[in-house]
């Protein structure tokens, strides 16, 4: 008599039925299949020890099948999975054999009629709180996990796929970087939020946004004369923009060093001059506005200088996401936001697409200034009176950089 290639296990919870799950797995799968499948399914990570591979400290039975699939040898205290992190007894009730095709799933979670979906994040608590039970995107991480029944894959193929996030989109470095669970908690929370709805930045956006940009190289004009000693605007210059703006002066003078950072200003036979760049944003706002969004992201890429200020890929994305979502309340909150976010992600995955360029996790020094540089970039697009506060334009153009 054959033995299956596959089986499905019904684990349950006493008094919580929202826990309950079918799951699917190869017969001869290794005991943290089960396990991290399960943890996964009802949004909660698997310890240290388990990611080790020490499976000897995992208190849970090793499942034994018969060959029709059915759990056996086993008492109903064998059968109580007491699993690291999860807060309640887990049984894992029996099996049933069935026969894995090509393109099945390794692993997978069948939709049980008792396994309703949990409460949603909140706005805020993505990084930590449990994400809603989604059978759809809980078989998406367990396929790029387990991979497929096929003679030969590769389960790279499934890395930094995500379902309506486009491939060239900055919040892609936060799923490639996360761990399973926290991608589950973050597509959710994405989703909740309308921010995978319409990413294009509005027009009104664009214009409110990018007011005192506008307003420095409406000024500049045709051009103004360099000052003798900077090179750059005359200090009576800044100071009328200054006044237009309701900025102090420093302010205007780190706006004009952003300008001129984003290329929207150069020198030219002894004057400074609005350049190409700069013009598209004074005819089409909306249109031009993109190139400021870039910047703010992303810096001047075309510098490929040491000094170019280029922020890592998955901090700058963790930090636009507080702007965009609202839990930052002010550019000071970034730091710690972000220091949050790192704290989630998969120290040990190799395959981080901006990894190559920009090394590997941050300290909190290092993402102090990275967070500073980027703060900068987002004072740019303060309303006049009210410099470096964050406005719904800022919120927008760090949504539209960001998706």
């Amino acid at each position: 008599m054959r033995t299956p290639s596959a089986v499905r296990v019904d684990v349950t919870v006493a008094d919580h039925p929202e826990y309950d799950r079918t799951l699917e797995l190869p017969s001869d799968a290794p005991r943290s299949w089960l396990a991290e499948a399960y943890l996964m399914s009802v949004g909660y990570e698997p310890p240290s020890e388990m990611e080790s591979g020490d499976e000897e400290r995992w208190a849970y039975p090793e499942a034994r099948w018969d060959p029709y699939g059915q759990v056996t040898r086993q008492t109903e205290e064998e059968r109580r999975l007491h699993l690291p992190s999860f807060p309640h007894e887990a049984v894992m009730r029996k099996g049933y054999p069935y026969d894995a095709t090509l393109g099945d799933q390794s692993v997978a979670v069948l939709n049980a009629e008792r396994g309703t979906a949990l409460g949603q994040p909140a706005s805020a608590e993505w990084q930590t709180a449990a994400p809603p039970f989604r059978i759809d995107r809980v078989n998406e991480e367990l396929a790029r996990k387990y991979g497929i029944v096929l003679p030969y894959f590769s389960r790279s193929s499934l890395d930094g796929v995500e379902r309506g996030i486009r491939p060239s989109s900055l919040i892609r470095s936060l799923f490639s970087r996360l761990t399973p669970v926290r991608r589950l908690a973050l597509h959710a929370h994405l989703e909740d939020c309308g921010m995978l709805d319409n990413v294009a930045l509005a027009q009104a956006d664009a214009r409110s946004a990018t007011e005192a940009v506008r307003t420095l190289l409406h000024r500049v004009g045709d051009g103004v004369a360099q000052d003798a000693e900077s090179g750059w605007l005359p200090t009576a210059f800044t100071a009328d923009l200054a006044g237009d703006l309701g900025w102090k002066a420093a302010d205007v003078d780190a706006l004009v060093s952003l300008v001129r950072e984003a290329r929207m200003l150069r020198r030219l036979r002894g004057e400074v001059i609005v350049t190409a760049l700069g013009k598209k944003l004074l005819t089409e706002p909306a249109r031009g506005a993109s190139a400021v969004t870039d910047f703010v992201a992303m810096g001047n890429r075309r510098s490929y200088s040491y000094t170019s200020r280029a922020l890592p890929h998955f901090e700058t994305a963790a930090a636009l996401l507080a702007i965009a979502d609202g839990s930052a309340l002010t550019l000071a909150d970034l730091p710690g936001l972000v220091a949050a976010v790192s704290s989630r992600e998969d120290r040990d995955r190799e395959d981080r697409w901006d990894g190559y360029m920009f090394g590997g996790a941050s300290d909190a020094g290092t993402i102090d200034a990275q967070m500073e540089i980027l703060a900068e970039r987002l004072r740019m697009l303060s309303a006049p009176g009210a410099y470096g506060e964050i406005s719904p334009a800022m919120r927008a153009v760090a949504r539209a950089a960001l998706m």
